[in-house]
């Protein structure tokens, strides 16, 4: 009954009287203290605090989660907004839409990537309004974009920035707002790099044409360009070749430029209708006898009207082109020996003509073959 009267002592736990306010064993006081119970307290009071500091930072992490999974969404979104813009050739658009994307996530990979496939595009496709933006204006915008990829890249990739370079360094060039050895410098500078560059070499083609080079070897350069270029860069290296003759108005380039739309006749290649129109022009220039004369030479009369019907088709001309292209078309038949079929189209074109009632330039011309081919044995 006694032990059972016992209590345990707070700190041995061994048995001391119930009353008892020393431990009879370890000497330890019996008596609660209060500063024991503070700490009690404390520990409690700290505790609650580090699991309510524990909540409140997972909901500030869940909070910092959501807003960037918002805003890599966002910025997703962007890019592919400026991807879209890209390929309908709204440049300007695009580069804004890239540009607020890397504003939301400076560091994101695609929106850069795809900011310096705009850089490339723009460059080859540049269009400018008078009185509006300049070449200088969109070029020193690009220029840093190219210039951080190119020391990102190596080997081709390289290579075809470095020659976007040198194209927005013509375009400034052509503003007077770069000196004109400076593109030469870029387009040099990548073919070192890559010396059988598909852009590197096309563009220093033109530009060698552009400042007064001789073609021969600007040629050399084209042929280069489009044996080493994949199908959707040859057809840029194709268009280059184009203008590139069509922005010299000499005998020997004109020539040229029909020997060359001629040949892409032959494989069939694509050729754009604005630069289809510009090309015109040169027979449009040369359709009375006396200037056909110069011309007449450049090609047979079948390549001549092959050529001609490849520019003309799908183009809604104004009535007086398509007359003096019919005209052209009856003399080539002619000159082929196909009497009728060179009448069929002089013939009723000279009828219309004169149903008008007013002098035409085409009228003596048209019967003056007319009456050639008649007289024709």
């Amino acid at each position: 009954m006694q032990e059972s009267n016992q209590k345990l002592c707070v700190a041995c736990k061994s048995p001391i009287h119930p009353e008892a306010g020393v431990c009879q064993h370890c000497q330890s006081s019996q008596k609660r203290s209060k500063w024991k119970s503070v700490g009690t307290f404390l520990k409690w009071v700290g505790g609650i605090s580090a699991v309510l500091s524990l909540l409140m930072t997972m909901v500030r992490v869940n909070d910092l989660y959501d807003n960037f999974r918002r805003e890599q969404e966002a910025v997703a979104e962007l890019v592919k907004i400026g991807n879209l813009q890209r390929e309908q050739k709204e440049y300007a658009a695009s580069w804004q839409s890239y540009q607020e994307a890397l504003e939301l996530d400076p560091g994101n990979s695609a929106a850069r990537n795809e900011r310096v496939e705009l850089a490339l595009q723009w460059l080859r496709n540049i269009r400018v309004m008078g009185g509006e933006e300049t070449f200088t204006d969109i070029a020193e915008q690009l220029f840093p974009v190219l210039y951080r990829g190119v020391a990102l890249s190596e080997g081709k990739r390289a290579a075809d920035l470095i020659a976007h370079l040198g194209w927005a360094s013509y375009l400034k060039s052509r503003e007077g707002r770069a000196p004109r050895e400076q593109a030469k410098e870029y387009f040099e500078w990548a073919i070192s790099v890559d010396e059988r560059n598909a852009y590197a070499h096309a563009m220093y083609g033109f530009w060698k044409l552009f400042t007064g080079g001789e073609l021969e070897n600007a040629v050399e350069n084209f042929n280069i360009a489009t044996v080493n270029a994949g199908a959707q860069v040859k057809s840029e290296v194709r268009h280059l070749h184009l203008w590139a003759l069509l922005n010299r108005n000499d005998p020997e380039f004109d020539k040229a430029l029909l020997q060359f739309a001629n040949e892409m006749c032959q494989n069939n290649e694509s050729i754009d209708q604005r630069t289809r129109i510009r090309i015109l022009q040169l027979y449009e220039r040369n359709w009375k006898s006396a200037r056909w004369k110069a011309i007449q030479d450049y090609l047979t009369p079948k390549e001549h009207l092959a050529t001609l019907n490849f520019l003309t088709q799908d183009i809604d001309f104004p009535e007086f082109k398509t007359r003096i292209f019919n005209l052209i078309r009856g003399r080539l038949e002619a000159a082929q020996n196909n009497k009728t079929a060179a009448l069929e189209i002089l013939q009723p074109l000279l009828k219309t003509l004169q149903a008008q009632g007013h002098y035409n330039l085409l009228i003596p011309e048209i019967e003056s073959l007319i009456q050639e081919i008649e007289n024709v044995n």
